[in-house]
């Protein structure tokens, strides 16, 4: 009988000192569990950065002055040109047209008008 506790208590002696050397599962969860949240976080953060820098240029671009079309502002270069006291041939050669765009560009505007 004394040999049974003597077994036991050598086995539990044994089974103590194999689980301090037994890896802790539980400190490995922890670990992962904080880098985890750590990348969460900076995920986080660069998107709330991204979303801020968006509506930055959203209220930039809602500043700025509309700017018409291209044909727009070259008609409005033509009249302005033109109200300037240049001949169809000069504004051609200064807006790089032909002289029958210009033309074209002053009956269009004054057929509007």
């Amino acid at each position: 009988m004394e040999w049974v506790f003597s077994s036991l208590l050598v086995l539990a002696i044994l089974l103590m000192i194999l689980s301090f050397y037994q890896k802790d599962q539980t400190e490995q969860l922890h670990k992962e569990l904080d880098e985890l949240i750590i990348t969460s976080k900076k995920e986080l953060y660069l998107l709330n950065k991204r979303i801020q820098h968006l509506e930055t240029e959203k209220e930039q671009s809602q500043d700025k002055p509309k700017r018409g079309s291209v044909r727009d502002r070259l008609i409005e270069d033509v009249l302005t040109l033109q109200e300037q006291g240049l001949t169809v041939e000069e504004i051609a050669v200064q807006m790089k047209l032909t002289e029958n765009e210009v033309i074209s560009i002053l009956h269009t505007k004054y057929k509007k008008a």
